[in-house]
């Protein structure tokens, strides 16, 4: 019997997209609350440090905790997308040696549909940043995946 262990990923990756695509849904008030919420919860608890209030506001205005999550996601997405294509690669057709590049296409499809979904979305704008932001977040997830991977692959040769 094949563990299939890919299909967990194909999983994990259909949920995230899913939970991706609920945020890119809602509209621009619920989205900016959300954001609103998550920052005061930010800055609420760095205020329990010395100085932590004003370095939280600080580096909160330098890199806007709507920009972190679009990378964040898609890095999440890259994680996932890298380890479910190595699996389906191993048990598929029997090899680990196996080229990240349809991974990077297919993360930066997403991307760029998700941010084309956006555009339909009141109050929502599309922008080829974020889908460049998106895409570099995934690429992270990949690198750091395939290093992961790479380890792992090392450590059972080893072994």
């Amino acid at each position: 019997m094949k563990h299939k262990s890919y299909l967990l990923f194909v999983f994990l990756v259909a949920a995230w997209l899913g939970i991706i695509f609920l945020f890119s849904a809602q509209p621009w008030p619920n989205s900016f609350h959300t954001s609103s919420a998550v920052e005061q919860k930010i800055i609420s608890f760095a205020a329990q440090f010395a100085g932590g209030e004003a370095v939280a506001e600080q580096l909160l205005k330098l890199f806007p905790l709507r920009k972190i999550a679009h990378f964040t996601e898609y890095m999440i997405l890259g994680c996932f997308s890298t380890a479910g294509y190595w699996y389906y690669q191993r048990e598929k057709r029997k090899t680990e040696h196996s080229s990240v590049l349809p991974v990077m296409g297919f993360c930066a499809l997403l991307a760029a549909l998700d941010e084309f979904h956006q555009a339909f979305v009141p109050g929502r704008t599309s922008s080829l940043w974020d889908v460049l932001l998106d895409s570099v977040g995934a690429f992270t997830g990949i690198f750091l995946s395939a290093c992961v991977i790479k380890k792992i692959r090392g450590m059972k040769k080893q072994g």
